[in-house]
């Protein structure tokens, strides 16, 4: 049980590496915050422009009957980031998710900042 607990961390441990790299390779400072969950003063997974809080979920896919594939999504993780990223005086929490042998990331932001984002590309 252990050994396959390691395995899942490593895995996540990845994701929030390749995230950062992401993030870095598209011109955004990030960096992956150390000892995130550990501390309560080390919120999230990935801190972007020391600004936005990431939290990172690595997903397994399950085959519906229809053949579409789904994961799972607690609106507890959402709620979390968003509230350590007001906790920690931060513009916004982000959940981002990949489901595993997939290369796509998904991001879960608050509507309102996405349409404010979006304002400020486009005006």
């Amino acid at each position: 049980m252990a050994k396959n607990k390691n395995k899942n961390k490593d895995a996540g441990s990845n994701f929030e590496y390749r995230v950062r790299d992401k993030a870095i390779k598209a011109g955004i400072p990030a960096r992956r915050q150390v000892l995130s969950g550990a501390m309560k003063d080390h919120p999230g997974d990935v801190i972007f422009a020391e600004k936005i809080i990431g939290e990172c979920k690595l997903r397994t896919l399950q085959k519906l009957v229809s053949g579409d594939e789904t994961f799972s999504f607690h609106m507890s993780w959402f709620d979390q980031v968003e509230q350590q990223a007001k906790d920690h005086k931060m513009d916004f929490g982000i959940l981002l998710i990949q489901p595993k042998y997939k290369k796509k990331m998904l991001a879960i932001i608050d509507a309102d900042i996405l349409f404010s984002l979006i304002a400020k590309v486009y005006k």
